[in-house]
C-alpha cells in the first residue's frame, strides 16, 4: 500500500514530458494495493550514492541503498541469477526482468540517494531512483530510469530473517531519451 502512494507521489513530480511518455513505455513492477492517503511528495535526488566511508545501519535509508546497489553490480557483472535475489517473491520485474535484461549489452546503473521513507503496518518502506543505460540486440543505446520502492518488516516478533532486510518489491522505470 505504502508502495504506491510512494510511488504515486513520486509520479506528481515528474515534467510534462516525462507525463507525456507513451503508456507502453512505462514498465512497473509488483502489484500495489490502492492507497488509502496522498503524503506530500519527496522530489528524488538522482545523483548517485558515494560509497560508504562508514558503517551502515541495515536496517536505515543506506542500506536499502546498499540492496539496490549491490543488486545493480551484480547485474553489471552478468550475475543476473544472482542478483535476483535482491527482489521479494514472485514479483515481475518488467524491464528488470532477468530475460530483459540479459538481452541487453554494456549494462550500467546509477543508484540515486534512498528518499521518502514511511512506516505503516509494522513495515518499513523506502525508494530509490535507478537509472540503468545499455545498448540493445539491434545496438540503439537504451536508457531506462524510475524509482525502486524497498520494504522490510520493522522488528517485530515472529519476523523471519529474509523479512527484516530490505528487499525490492516494486518499481517503474520509464523509457527515457
Amino acid at each position: 500500500m505504502c508502495a504506491l502512494i510512494a510511488l504515486t507521489g513520486c509520479q506528481q513530480n515528474s515534467s510534462a514530458a516525462e507525463r507525456a511518455t507513451p503508456v507502453n513505455a512505462v514498465v512497473a513492477v509488483g502489484s500495489p494495493t490502492a492507497p488509502t492517503a496522498n503524503p506530500a511528495p519527496v522530489a528524488p535526488d538522482h545523483t548517485p550514492i558515494a560509497e560508504p566511508t562508514g558503517k551502515i545501519d541495515p536496517k536505515g535509508p543506506e542500506g536499502a541503498g546498499q540492496v539496490v546497489q549491490r543488486y545493480a553490480s551484480l547485474i553489471e557483472e552478468g550475475k543476473i541469477a544472482e542478483a535476483q535475489a535482491a527482489w521479494g517473491k514472485g514479483i515481475e520485474q518488467g524491464v528488470l526482468a532477468p530475460a530483459r535484461l540479459a538481452a541487453l549489452h554494456g549494462v550500467h546503473f546509477e543508484v540515486g540517494k534512498p528518499y521518502d521513507q514511511e512506516g505503516a503496518a509494522g513495515s518499513s518502506y523506502i525508494m530509490v531512483p535507478l537509472t540503468l543505460t545499455a545498448t540493445d540486440k539491434a545496438g540503439r543505446p537504451v536508457r531506462y530510469a524510475g524509482p525502486i520502492t524497498l520494504r522490510r518488516v520493522n522488528d517485530v516478533d515472529g519476523a523471519s530473517a529474509a523479512q527484516l532486510r530490505w528487499h525490492m518489491v516494486q518499481g517503474a522505470l520509464v523509457a527515457k531519451k
